[in-house]
């Protein structure tokens, strides 16, 4: 028997971590059935997918399901019960565990579903699904075939009635699966994000989340956890992303994991490697802190979900976070400078109005994290807020990824509003191209209020996707010059410093450049002065330049192109009087 696992990416830099499990599973449990991965992306066209999965010639194909693939996965069953109507088809994940029933209802040529965790019942059903063909095999097709009612977490068709539907209660989570990271897996990982879990489960029950739905957190062995982090970080990826879902909720935990990284970073860890936690800012101690004080620039990333700083929206949907603490924790993380960390808002919540989402955004944007992500409420099957729909008055879309349209506390104009306000958080700020420009506008305008400022640009450019940087940037600035308080040269040199932190091309857009003679004794002079200086790798230039106007006297911003900031993103710059610069390069030239 030859059963293919197929995993549909978000994106070709991702991969899926529960294919590798399940087929560690199967190889733990003595299994004979041939078990080959497919990894592909929704980006991908279906036909080219199908062609992939037929090429395997399989008896049986598993699909992987969320909310982002669930589309492609349902069109490419219905193609292979038109192409390969003969295939058995099985899926598994959180998009069909809580829906199993009304999927098999939709795709009839699908099989069984696995509800919840899937290495053990997806064992079983391989054991099972082996000898019934074995039996079939001596007996020429003729037995008594055995219902999987055992199985737990198994949706299945009735064996003499297929219009009827059969689904065993889940399994109780149940320990620690066997180790994904085989040799093949490295050999497929080819330097993309690579996932890791040291826990199952959530110690929150948060009502838009799945998380917290199998029970308690379940901590796996310590020591191979770490012994997997060294392999991870010496497979050539660059991200290694912790999917634990409260990375800190066992404190003592954590600080043994940070403590290991530490120790060995820049020896069994190679530089540039990044470790990715998602963490309850709260929930740190003051020795965490400190530790993560210690972190050498770039080892690790932070993600921290605040979600609102509504206390009322925070009661309703069970979210326990102490808001001053995590703020002030978050401050101290950010004042450190060596930690790349994101912060997490949610729109849509239960009785956050437009305006109270717009004080959220506000406090959450004063903290200055490296990337505000603002996200938009998902119903998804399972979780308690789809279960409170009516009641709390929640629209929402039918498709995945099932975003609220409107709430009783949010209407479908303002729900736009967000949108728009989404889409220039996303270009201006979370980019990391505007910061300095940014950081200007909103203090020479004191009572422009950042949420105001993304709502009113964002609602004037609507979509930006597809449009040049450069031309994003004149809209900004046509934007921005003409709030009362902008002095347009202050303005420019900052769109000027902004550029060239973040575009190693050196290159400016044309409305910002000048035409200044002193432009080509800058080059020149510059030339001169940095000959000595360590060459960057092939084909990047060392540095790019340009005047700025607004400092008194001219000066010269130069950035450096040989090294990143691994935490900003950005290349630093340097700035110089022009007459500084111009003495140094003629006693040079002397």
């Amino acid at each position: 028997m030859k059963l293919l696992i197929c995993a549909v990416n978000s994106k070709y830099i991702h991969s899926s971590l529960a294919p590798w499990y399940l087929k560690a599973a199967a190889i733990q449990g003595n299994l004979s059935t041939a078990i080959e991965i497919l990894e592909a992306n929704i980006n991908q066209s279906e036909g080219s997918v199908m062609d992939r999965i037929a090429e395997f010639e399989p008896d049986w194909v598993a699909f992987c399901c969320y909310i982002w693939n669930i589309r492609m996965v349902k069109n490419l069953v219905r193609l292979l019960a038109q192409k390969l109507p003969k295939v058995k088809i099985m899926l598994g994940g959180p998009e069909v565990s809580y829906n199993a029933r009304e999927i098999m209802g939709e795709l009839p040529s699908v099989d069984y579903i696995i509800c919840g965790e899937g290495e053990e019942p997806f064992t079983q059903l391989l054991h099972d699904l082996e000898q019934e063909a074995s039996a079939a095999q001596r007996e020429q097709g003729v037995q008594e075939r055995r219902l999987p009612d055992s199985i737990a977490g198994l949706c299945y068709r009735d064996h003499d009635d297929p219009d009827t539907l059969r689904c065993n209660p889940a399994a109780e989570p149940y320990g620690q699966p066997p180790s994904p990271y085989t040799e093949e897996y490295f050999q497929r990982l080819q330097g993309r994000i690579a996932y890791f879990e040291t826990s199952r489960g959530c110690p929150f029950a948060c009502e838009f989340c799945l998380s917290g739905r199998p029970g308690n957190v379940r901590f796996f062995d310590l020591a191979q956890a770490q012994g997997e982090m060294l392999q991870l970080a010496n497979s050539g990826s660059k991200t290694i992303k912790l999917v634990d879902r409260t990375f800190n909720c066992h404190i003592g935990r954590t600080k043994e994991i940070i403590r290991f990284i530490l120790d060995r970073a820049g020896k069994e860890i190679p530089e540039g490697v990044c470790f990715h936690f998602e963490v309850g800012a709260d929930l740190f101690d003051e020795e965490t802190l400190d530790l993560l004080k210690q972190a050498p620039l770039g080892l690790f990333q932070l993600e921290a979900g605040l979600q609102s700083f509504n206390e009322q929206a925070l009661e309703a949907v069970h979210r326990r976070t102490d808001l001053k603490k995590a703020s002030d924790h978050i401050a101290r993380v950010l004042a450190g400078g060596n930690i790349h960390l994101h912060l997490d808002l949610i729109a849509g919540l239960p009785f956050e109005d437009f305006e109270s989402f717009g004080r959220s955004f506000d406090q959450a944007f004063a903290l200055k994290p490296h990337m505000l992500q603002l996200g938009f409420l998902k119903l998804l099957h399972g979780c308690g807020l789809r279960q409170r729909q009516t009641e709390l008055g929640y629209e929402f879309s039918e498709e995945a990824p099932y975003q609220y349209t409107r709430t009783s506390w949010l209407d479908a104009e303002e729900t736009r509003r967000l949108k728009d306000c989404e889409d220039a958080l996303e270009r201006l700020y979370n980019s990391g191209r505007f910061s300095r420009t940014l950081d200007y506008v909103l203090s020479a305008v004191p009572k422009l209020r950042p949420f105001e400022l993304f709502c009113e640009f964002g609602g004037r450019v609507g979509s930006s996707i597809g449009m040049p940087l450069d031309r994003y940037t004149e809209l900004f600035y046509g934007f921005a010059e003409q709030m009362p308080g902008i002095d347009r040269s202050q303005l420019r040199d900052r769109m000027v410093c902004d550029r060239l932190s973040c575009d190693n091309t050196g290159r400016l857009p044309r409305f910002l450049q000048s035409a200044d003679p002193r432009h080509k004794e800058a080059a020149r002079a510059l030339a001169w002065l940095e000959r000595m200086k360590p060459s960057p790798p092939k084909g990047v230039k060392p540095y790019g330049f340009a005047l700025l106007y607004a400092l008194l006297p001219i000066s010269v911003v130069v950035a450096d192109y040989r090294k990143k900031d691994p935490t900003t993103g950005q290349y630093p710059l340097r700035i110089e009087p022009w007459e500084t610069l111009r003495q140094a390069a003629s006693e040079a030239f002397a």
